[in-house]
C-alpha cells in the first residue's frame, strides 16, 4: 500500500472511530505523530488507541506496552482487516522492564 493510500485510509478510519466513540460519550483527540492515533476520555477512563491495517506486528505491541501512560489509561490496538469490514480491538498490557 502506498503512503498516500495508507494516510487516506487512516484518516477515514480515525473519523469513523471518533464518531463512534463520541456517540458513546467520549471526548476524542487525534494525533498525527507518535505511537497512538487517538486518545478517548470519559470521566476517569482513558483509552489510547493505535490503528493497524492487516497484520499487527510484535514490535507495535511492545512499543505500545512500553509507552508511559497514566494508571487509568487503557492501551488498545484496533486492527482493521484489509477489506475494512472486520475490526478487532485488542487491549495491550503495560510492558514491565526485564521481560
Amino acid at each position: 500500500m502506498s503512503a498516500i493510500s495508507f494516510k487516506r485510509r487512516l484518516r477515514a478510519r480515525k473519523r469513523k472511530i471518533t464518531t463512534t466513540l463520541e456517540a458513546q460519550g467520549y471526548r476524542v483527540r487525534t494525533f498525527d505523530t507518535g505511537p497512538f492515533h487517538l486518545m478517548a476520555c470519559r470521566g476517569r477512563l482513558a483509552r489510547a488507541i493505535r490503528i493497524c491495517f492487516g497484520y499487527t506486528e510484535t514490535a507495535d505491541i511492545i512499543s505500545i506496552g512500553r509507552e508511559p501512560m497514566p494508571d487509568g489509561c487503557l492501551r488498545e490496538i484496533w486492527q482493521i482487516s484489509d477489506d475494512g469490514r472486520n475490526v478487532v480491538v485488542a487491549k495491550v498490557a503495560k510492558h514491565v522492564k526485564g521481560q
